[in-house]
């Protein structure tokens, strides 16, 4: 058996660009199912000695081995102090005292990335229902270098994002080593995610980017293909609740009450129980992406808790929520699909809208008179002059080509290059080391890692040379493999995802074929770029929440309810939100902003989320957050350098005090930005002309169906694998 110190060093041996781009998981639910049936029917047949070694092969897992050779999650330990010296669990009820007082279990010290504690807190199943089992949450705790003053916790989105290796991995940037000087760092792997235990299981396929074999094709055998998604998706989600902590000794209906409580509201409680374990009366938290639905549901759940909140790519928290009695029905208008899929056609929009902005930059690639070589500073060794692919002269719109003609040429161009995939994958042969290897490339495949490649500027070259090379009948493996930066294809990584979506916002009784069909093609119409083309429309599928055996739970915020008056009772927030974001809309950051009464960090650019952004004209997004964590200010209304401006939505001028006692908000703003002093109560909004903002349209504020959100499955950050019948099973945006 591996030893515990070289597990942990396997698991953090990742990919460090990936984790610094913050957030690799995106949070939307399943926005595109593949029309296509994979080679391959069904799930995994996975036994439970195969899912006994999953489990094994899980970091730090041993704290919960046997003496009988199986692996079991107890109590929690006993704090070994009184109940009196405690006063980080006020007003908990007496059934969780012995969760919010307990010392840490498993605990273990490591040296990899700089010393640190690894350890697991445990927590209820069901927090209403205490005595139904327990969950062992994973995190790793990396002690402040100079004097503490309290943690910051992180999550960096999906669901499914394993946070506990993401700070591992970005723990030496200059920003986060800024913050470990007075801050314990936290990474906690929510539960059902990363070594948390259980994780979530279910059926996966090896990823099939570039495998040997027949890639996945489109026919005009419609209703065949229609047949092996639904049995697929179905056969999936039958997996996931046969597998999940089966190896932990679950029983069926503790397995399934595990998945009904993997969502967002009994995460953010956890939250909750991890602040107090550690000794924190308040809670400071960097949330990415989905991280930000856990913030919210947090500062909504815990408002007297909430310390430092910086919430980075927001989700909105008016979609994405529990189905209302109206929801439950498949006799469902266009009008009525459109605002219960709010969530994905906006995020649908918003990738369509950055790879606009991929295309504008391609097509200055002539202009810059570079190699490809120079271009990615060697990264392709290219020597030829770097040209755009969309430019071809035969990929230009004509008569009798394969693009649509009412959306823009750039998407045009694109499908020129893509669609003859739908029929014709692209097939290499070549000889590694005496051995003939023949790979493949479908259009699911292709089109998926173009949409990879738009969470990161940084991507974008080689999004441009695996076109050009697409185009001339090649395989790039680098381009392929921006593929996982938006399905999950790291082992049950994609389950976590589906799990968490569907306890939040699954609608079973809303969902049908004929649904599933009429939003795919409004998925299409938003983001024409991943359209096959319209002869595939009729393909049907069900997301892995439409095929769920129950609803969602995350309550939405109804009027009327204390919720209206969070704004009033918070400390100040830090929204931060990205003008051409492809996952998480620049809009939802105003819409969380207002909700929180928060003050909303715009940076201009076109890619996931701002933290830790190193691209020219970042630092002052960095610096802002830096300063506002290290010192619990943010910079008066007004623009901070070419990219960030600064806009209040302080629901009232009496605020409470923020985290750590601090009795003002106003004051410098960051390094970066030098600003007078000002006391909070003369902080007002600032026009357009001073404090410029992109302009915005407010999202409908809906409940979430599960009336086919057309899945199939994948991130995160996240986020799973190609071809068909992945479909809802595991195609997911990472947020």
């Amino acid at each position: 058996m591996m030893t515990l110190h070289h597990r942990a060093t396997r698991r953090f041996r990742t990919r460090a660009s990936t984790a610094a781009l913050a957030c690799i998981f995106s949070f939307i639910t399943l926005i595109f199912t593949s029309p296509v049936a994979s080679a391959t029917e069904g799930p995994d047949s996975v036994s439970t000695e195969e899912l006994t070694a999953a489990l094994e092969a899980t970091p730090y897992s041993e704290a919960f081995l046997e003496e009988d050779g199986t692996y079991r999650i107890g109590e929690p330990i006993p704090s070994s102090a009184s109940p009196s010296d405690s006063e980080t669990a006020p007003d908990t009820p007496p059934t969780l005292q012995k969760y919010y007082t307990q010392q840490l279990t498993g605990v273990t010290q490591q040296e990899d990335f700089g010393f640190f504690t690894s350890a697991f807190v445990i927590v209820p199943i069901d927090y209403a229902h205490p005595d139904a089992g327990n969950v062992a949450l994973h995190l790793n705790i990396f002690p402040a270098t100079g004097q503490k003053k309290g943690m910051i916790l992180f999550n960096n989105g999906g669901p499914g994002g394993k946070a506990s290796e993401y700070v591992a991995e970005v723990l030496d940037t200059p920003q986060m080593r800024a913050l470990n000087e007075s801050y314990d760092l936290v990474g906690l792997d929510p539960r059902g995610v990363g070594s948390s235990l259980p994780f979530a299981q279910c059926a996966v396929d090896e990823f099939r980017d570039v495998s040997a074999g027949a890639p996945a094709v489109y026919t005009d055998d419609l209703s065949a293909q229609t047949a092996a998604n639904v049995a697929r998706t179905r056969e999936y989600v039958r997996s996931c609740f046969s597998y999940t902590g089966r190896a932990l000794g679950l029983t069926d209906d503790q397995r399934a009450l595990f998945l009904r409580n993997m969502g967002s509201t009994s995460a953010a409680q956890d939250m909750d129980v991890v602040r107090s374990v550690l000794g924190e009366e308040k809670l400071n938290f960097v949330g990415l992406s989905y991280g930000t639905r856990l913030g919210y549901v947090y500062a909504r759940s815990f408002p007297q808790r909430v310390g430092r909140f910086v919430l980075d790519g927001a989700v909105s928290p008016n979609e994405g929520t529990a189905p209302t009695a109206a929801d439950a029905t498949t006799a469902l208008t266009d009008e009525q699909l459109r605002a219960l899929n709010a969530l994905d056609l906006t995020q649908a929009s918003a990738f369509q809208n950055t790879f606009e902005q991929f295309a504008q930059w391609c097509s200055s690639l002539s202009a810059r008179a570079q190699t490809w070589a120079e271009l990615t500073d060697g990264g392709i060794p290219d020597n030829r002059t770097a040209a755009c692919p969309l430019q071809l002269a035969d990929v230009q719109p004509h008569d009798g080509d394969l693009a649509d003609d009412a959306v823009s040429l750039a998407t045009q161009q694109v499908q020129n290059i893509l669609r003859p995939l739908t029929t014709q994958p692209l097939t290499h042969t070549e000889n590694l080391f005496g051995t003939e290897r023949t790979t493949s490339l479908s259009f699911d495949v292709a089109v998926t890692a173009l949409s990879g490649g738009l969470y990161s500027q940084d991507d974008w070259p080689v999004l441009a040379y695996g076109l050009a090379q697409i185009h001339a009948g090649q395989i790039m493996p680098e381009y392929v493999r921006l593929y996982s930066n938006f399905e999950d294809t790291d082992g049950y990584g994609n389950a976590a995802y589906t799990a968490v979506t569907c306890a939040d916002g699954a609608n079973p009784a809303g969902a049908s074929l004929e649904n599933s069909i009429r939003v795919q093609t409004m998925l299409y119409a938003a983001a024409p770029y991943r359209d096959p083309g319209a002869q595939y429309h009729g393909i049907g599928s069900l997301s892995a929440c439409s095929a769920w055996p129950f609803a969602g739970n995350l309550a939405a915020d109804a009027p009327g309810t204390r919720v209206e008056n969070l704004a009033l009772n918070l400390p100040q927030t830090l929204i931060v939100s990205t003008t051409h974001d492809p996952a998480t809309p620049y809009a939802n950051g105003e819409i969380l902003a207002r909700a929180l009464g928060g003050s909303l960090l715009s940076v201009e650019g076109a890619q996931h989320v701002a933290w830790l952004r190193t691209g020219a004209g970042y630092a002052c997004s960095n610096d802002i957050i830096v300063s506002y964590l290290l010192n619990g200010t943010v910079p008066q209304d007004g623009a901070y350098g070419a990219l960030c401006s600064v806009r209040g939505f302080a629901a009232g001028s009496a605020r409470a005090g923020g985290a750590g006692g601090d009795a003002a908000r106003a004051g410098k703003a960051a390094s970066s930005a030098s600003t007078p002093d000002a006391p909070e109560e003369k902080r007002v909004k600032t026009s357009a002309s001073t404090s410029p903002s992109p302009q915005t349209k407010k999202s409908s504020v809906l409940a979430k169906t599960g009336a086919d959100v057309i899945t199939a499955s994948a991130l995160v950050l996240v986020l799973t694998a190609a071809g068909a019948a992945v479909l809802m099973v595991r195609r997911h945006r990472k947020t």
